[in-house]
């Protein structure tokens, strides 16, 4: 146990120190930024030109243009005329840069009359000589351009094209607006690129080395002969939430494309079905076909629902709504299941609970701490929302609940060879003691008739104290051979005779005054092994804690009222309790190889008693043969 706990603290302390490092690029640095824009801001009035003067220019003529009050100015000589806006930047930054909200408008920008970039190269790019052309469509970035390092109280001018209707009355097609501009710290800008993608990116591998484990010891567990559906399911789950965290990037479009179909609800709405076919693994009987047509008819809607986007046709319910009612469903099939004692689905459906009371408690605290739930309405906000929630909270408890039943397998499977391993050893130890027993009685069959002849000599010359000395070194004799307990159970003949063989070698006493026991008992192979291979070493220990002429085991396995009654008594130094006391009572507070067997009995309805006292040290405990029902406390009360 203290092994388990030094590697999870340093599990942690480890994930402690370099998780901060792998989440370094997640938050982008400080936004050193000053928006120059001369229209304000969405629901913001305007706030003037922001020292601005917006103008016209042909061959050296300056011509001011007359400011509308939200934003525009109008007053060109003709429609289509570039018209110019400047300023003087006292704004300081590193590595500088102008974002423009270019849309189908071109540019040409210059710092102190020096050209630095142009939409239209091939044009004679000076104050005052410019036509610029408007383009086709709009763009579907912002224009960016780098100031160089001195750009500091220079004056930067920016050419802006405009179209070639309208006229120059106020609020007509010849009003212009100038563009937004920004100006930024441009490794501050690609810092908020950089974390943009670690957003998705991190989640997007975590969750792909999620499936990949999975993968593994799906093969690990083929390779020990046991197939095991769940872990396929839940791998596949798992890229199928990496596929959504991909598709959500904002860059995805830029590589695939506008798609006909909604590829992120998709992505959501399979991982339920996946989801649902997990759950239905480790069912049985009836609420297996129960979960298995509920996750079909799931699935069958999504299917449904995507050949209908596909064609053009969006029930945009219809998956939402019919994904969280399959879920729910789910979910009290999952507690039903617990209840018939499926160890995976009490895992699941406490974590479920338990994340669900915390992501509820957060969801009464107001809208104003996720906003996002504010982007639709009516059923389809509550249906989203409601799916957006359950998803990760299900998926996390299903992979915790399979992980934590996959590591209770792999300490069951050892556990298993353990006991394996040590009813190997004490095979071969009671065999061993079978065949010492056996050589020593042939010896004494083979000596019995000189024996007998010596004693009949003896009777005939009527020396009977002599033929009493005899018959007692016969009988000495006869105590030196290894007993062999033969109760009827197998499992404790071979446990009772590997240690009782290990006592002997140990010069201490064997006297086993019975020994029955039916042949097969409500335990376990490793739990009764555990339960009584405890006791014997714990007997065989104490016992050689005395002088070796005191030494001594007494061994009394009977059935009495329905109960197994395993007496085992041990000589002990005479420590605590003083020589002549006396003290019994229930196993309390005697070591940790005792606070297993109290636990295994206490497990099976059993009690267990211990009594101490000149020399000795007493167990007994009692196994119930078919009435666990009876409990410690009602048999020690017999007793």
């Amino acid at each position: 146990m203290k092994r388990i706990v030094f590697a999870v603290l340093t599990t942690l302390i480890i994930l402690t120190a370099f998780s901060p490092v792998l989440l370094t690029y997640v938050s982008p640095m400080e936004d050193a930024s000053y928006n120059l824009s001369i229209i304000g801001e969405d629901g913001q009035p305007w706030q003037g030109n922001k020292g601005w003067t917006v103008y016209t220019c042909t061959e050296g003529a300056v011509k001011e243009l007359t400011p509308t009050g939200y934003g525009a100015y109008y007053g060109l000589d003709y429609p289509g005329q570039t018209f110019y806006f400047s300023r003087r930047l006292t704004e300081e930054l590193d590595s500088p840069t102008l974002r423009i909200g270019a849309a189908n408008r071109t540019f040409s920008v210059f710092l102190d009359d020096e050209l630095i970039y142009t939409d239209c190269p091939e044009l004679d790019n000076r104050i005052g000589y410019l036509t610029l052309p408007m383009l086709e469509a709009d763009r579907f970035e912002p224009l960016v351009v780098s100031l160089p390092a001195g750009y500091a109280e220079k004056t930067l001018t920016i050419a802006q094209s405009t179209y070639a209707v309208g006229s120059d009355a106020p609020g007509s097609d010849a009003d212009v607006f100038p563009a937004d501009i920004t100006l930024y710290c441009g490794y501050a800008y690609e810092s908020g690129l950089i974390a943009q993608t670690a957003r998705h990116i991190i989640p997007a591998a975590l969750l792909f080395s999620a499936g990949v484990f999975m993968l593994i010891i799906f093969i690990w567990n083929a390779s020990s002969g046991r197939l095991d559906a769940s872990l396929p399911l839940l791998a596949q789950l798992s890229f199928a939430l990496m596929l959504r965290e991909i598709v959500q990037a904002p860059f995805f479009f830029y590589y695939f494309g506008v798609l006909p179909i909604d590829l992120t609800a998709l992505c959501l709405y399979v991982s339920a079905s996946l989801l649902l076919g997990l759950l239905v693994c480790p069912l049985s009987g009836w609420l297996r076909w129960t979960m298995l047509t509920v996750a079909l008819l799931q699935f069958g809607v999504v299917c449904y629902n995507t050949v209908c986007e596909y064609q053009g046709t969006v029930h945009a319910l219809l998956c939402a709504k019919a994904t969280v009612f399959a879920l729910l469903l789910a979910f009290l099939l999952a507690l039903l299941a617990w209840r018939r004692g499926s160890a995976f689905h009490r895992q699941f459906c406490l974590l479920v609970l338990t994340g669900g009371a915390i992501a509820a408690l957060f969801l009464l605290l107001g809208p104003r701490f996720f906003p996002e739930l504010q982007r639709a309405d009516g059923a389809q906000a509550t249906a989203l929302s409601l799916l957006l929630v359950l998803m990760p909270l299900c998926f996390v408890a299903a992979l915790i609940a399979l992980a934590v039943q996959t590591v209770k397998g792999l300490v069951r499977r050892r556990s298993e060879t353990s006991i394996l391993l040590a009813k190997e050893q004490f095979a071969r130890a009671s065999y061993d003691t079978l065949r010492a027993q056996t050589e020593q009685t042939m010896e004494l069959r083979h000596d019995m008739r000189h024996h007998l002849t010596v004693l009949r000599a003896l009777l005939r010359k009527q020396d009977y104290t002599q033929a009493q000395e005899y018959v007692d070194g016969l009988i000495s004799q006869s105590r030196s051979i290894t007993p062999v307990v033969r109760c009827g159970n197998q499992m404790l003949d071979i446990i009772l005779n590997g240690t009782l063989a290990a006592a002997l070698r140990d010069k201490v006493r064997v006297e086993v005054v019975h020994a029955a026991a039916p042949a097969s008992l409500p335990l376990s192979d490793p739990d009764l092994a555990s339960l009584v291979m405890n006791v014997m070493e714990n007997a065989v220990h104490a016992a050689c804690s005395s002088p070796v002429g005191e030494r001594f085991i007494r061994l009394d396995i009977r059935t009495k009222d329905n109960f197994l009654v395993f007496c085992c008594c041990n000589s002990a130094p005479l420590s605590e309790p003083a020589a002549g006391s006396k003290k019994s009572g229930p196993l309390s507070s005697h070591g940790y190889g005792l606070k297993i067997i109290d636990r295994i009995l206490k497990q099976a309805g059993g009690f267990c008693r211990i009594e101490t006292g000149r020399g000795q040290f007493q167990l007994t405990f009692g196994l119930p043969l078919r009435c666990p029902e009876k409990t410690a406390a009602h048999k020690m009360q017999q007793g």
